[in-house]
């Protein structure tokens, strides 16, 4: 008897969902609002200028006046750079382009020729990065969120602008009436560290003195305590069900998604923890 709006996106950090929840048109007020935290790469997303170093053609935000950020207030909205689909309007486009722009509209023979130049180049410019790599064994900027000591000054801005993105979420939502949740989902080593590909292994992911994979559903945990958020960390119930069958994947391990049978187990650890008579029944998940 429950009605589930499902509006996550794939690249995501909590500025997208903050924005998405501000601006979303819904036609009801939910009861609660239920972000689901990803442990791997959430936080460093929001601050991907330093810590990803690669630009973000979306709105997000920025601190405004350097590293000092303790409210809202210093977060800096940096908006769209000037996105225009090419295909709204191809006439209003200039000779080469607007004939290049109606063909890649209306026939499939030029869009599958320009699609095959399109994985052609893709691939060129693949093996030359790969290439170019000076030490392939180095950890993606990322796994800096599980580094074992204090965080370094860049992290520390990433968490504060990751927990005012939050605490602004459990503000909108209240406007509506509803309750701020927090689901973190665990990096899969931790989960399943006898399925880590043979390359994550060489970054010493499971390094213990190095990595602590607990590290940032601690943090969430503790803040969520803090400011009256409550916060389901996935990690302890998938690590049970495994016990229970040991032998199935709860996540792919390419790419540390979720099996069919992961988010099963994960539907019914939050249905339980949402709604505690709801009592799911592990066994249905196959």
């Amino acid at each position: 008897d429950w009605s589930i709006l499902n509006v996550g996106m794939r690249n995501w950090g909590t500025d997208q969902t903050y924005l998405n929840l501000v601006s979303y048109p819904l036609k009801k007020q939910p009861d609660i609002v239920l972000l689901m935290f990803f442990a791997g790469n959430d936080v460093s997303d929001n601050y991907r200028p330093v810590i990803l170093k690669t630009p973000w053609d979306a709105p997000h935000f920025i601190p405004a006046n350097g590293n000092q950020v303790n409210s809202f207030s210093d977060l800096r909205k940096v908006n769209w750079s000037g996105y225009q689909n090419p295909f709204d309007e191809p006439r209003d486009f200039p000779f080469p382009r607007n004939i290049n722009a109606w063909l890649r509209l209306n026939s499939v023979v030029y869009r599958g020729i320009d699609q095959a130049r399109q994985l052609i180049q893709k691939k060129t410019k693949n093996t030359l990065k790969e290439g170019h790599s000076s030490d392939p064994s180095k950890p993606p900027q990322p796994w800096g969120v599980f580094r074992i000591g204090d965080d370094p000054p860049e992290w520390q801005t990433a968490w504060r602008i990751t927990e005012i993105l939050l605490k602004e979420m459990k503000i909108e939502s209240e406007k509506r009436k509803a309750q701020f949740m927090i689901v973190v989902a665990p990096f899969s080593p931790l989960i399943e560290p006898h399925y880590v590909p043979e390359d994550v292994k060489r970054k010493d992911v499971l390094n213990s003195a190095k990595y602590d994979l607990t590290k940032p559903a601690k943090h969430l945990i503790e803040f969520g305590k803090q400011n009256n958020i409550p916060v389901l960390d996935l990690a302890p119930g998938l690590i049970e069900f495994r016990k229970l069958d040991p032998h199935r994947k709860l996540f792919f391990p390419k790419d540390g998604h979720f099996t069919a049978l992961g988010n099963c187990v994960v539907g019914g650890l939050i249905t339980n923890w949402i709604d505690a008579d709801s009592n799911v029944d592990f066994k249905g998940c196959k």
